[in-house]
């Protein structure tokens, strides 16, 4: 049995030991902050000591010069000239293989354009704006300043000539092909569109204004009106065959729309009496009906009666047939009184 006396000195004991233990740990948690800051201490003289070495082997910075604006231009103009010249040794090297410097203008070596920085050296020339040394340059190996575009364009404005000739008139269809393979229709409104842009070289708006070339951009209605006009001077009447077609374009059909048009009353006035001046036909019933006629009144003078056999044919016609429905109508009384008269 532990008396009280001895319970209490053993609480005193538990009590000592905890008070050591304690006391232990502030040691050793004291001893460890001292040791950090001498690491630390130690780390940040040796980096102190590294930042003056680099900067006893680092070269004295120097100034930046400021940069004005000549020497801008200077710049861009070297690089600008040894671009050109990185294209006039392409063009050298072309010719060397070619024997001229004729360069297409889509013609590209290894993605870059040749043929387009050509093109832009022409113009440049013509203007003044190019370099005297460049343009000596390529004068020395061969450049034709005026290429073969001109000829093109003369041969095209030769082309227009004889069309005039044939037909007339400078009025060619938008997709009328000489030939059937060059579009010099196209060329034509080509020339027409550049000139209202004031684009077109003036030597070329002189030729074309002295054979006649409208500058107005026509309507289709108006082109193929034209044509119109001149199958009735080659044919001395206007009744064009349904199917017939002149370049390509087929103006039987578009002399018919025409008719049924005026029939309808959607036709316009001043075309209306374009076409009627010209002699055009409204009506092809009673033209046909005509026509007919005039082979049976020719018949009549020549056997004395219009006693047509049925299976009568005159100038390869079927007059007698035709006879025969006549009288049919009549009976029936469908026929026209003008006809019966």
């Amino acid at each position: 049995i532990i008396s009280p006396q001895n319970r209490h000195n053993n609480q005193l004991l538990r009590q000592q030991k905890e008070k050591e233990k304690d006391g232990n740990k502030l040691a050793r948690k004291k001893r460890l902050r001292i040791v950090e800051s001498q690491n630390l201490s130690s780390s940040s003289d040796n980096n102190n000591e590294d930042n003056t070495n680099r900067n006893k082997c680092r070269p004295p910075r120097q100034k930046r010069r400021k940069r004005n604006k000549e020497d801008l231009k200077d710049t861009a103009g070297t690089l600008q000239s040894e671009s050109w010249n990185n294209m006039f040794r392409m063009l050298q090297r072309y010719k060397k293989y070619k024997k001229d410097c004729n360069v297409p203008s889509d013609y590209k070596k290894n993605g870059i354009a040749l043929g387009k920085w050509l093109d832009n050296q022409r113009p440049s020339k013509r203007k003044v704006k190019l370099n005297p040394i460049h343009a000596k340059q390529l004068e020395e190996i061969g450049l034709v300043w005026e290429n073969n575009r001109v000829e093109a364009w003369n041969k095209m404005f030769r082309m227009l000539q004889r069309y005039k000739e044939r037909e007339g008139a400078c009025s060619v269809p938008h997709n009328y092909k000489e030939k059937g393979e060059i579009a010099l229709g196209l060329w034509l409104h080509n020339q027409q569109q550049l000139k209202n842009k004031g684009e077109l070289d003036l030597t070329n708006v002189k030729k074309l204004e002295k054979i006649g070339v409208a500058w107005k951009v026509y309507p289709e209605w108006d082109v193929i009106f034209c044509m119109l006009q001149r199958y009735r001077k080659r044919n001395k009447d206007c009744n064009v065959p349904r199917n017939y077609k002149d370049n390509g374009i087929a103006l039987g059909v578009w002399l018919q729309t025409q008719r049924n048009s005026k029939q309808r009353g959607e036709l316009d006035a001043t075309r209306e009496k374009n076409l009627s001046d010209i002699g055009v036909v409204w009506t092809l019933t009673s033209e046909a009906w005509n026509n007919m006629f005039r082979l049976l009144k020719g018949y009549k003078d020549r056997e004395g009666d219009c006693n047509v056999r049925y299976r009568h044919k005159e100038n390869g016609i079927g007059l007698g047939s035709w006879l025969y429905y006549q009288r049919e109508k009549k009976k029936k009384e469908t026929l026209d009184p003008i006809y019966v008269k």
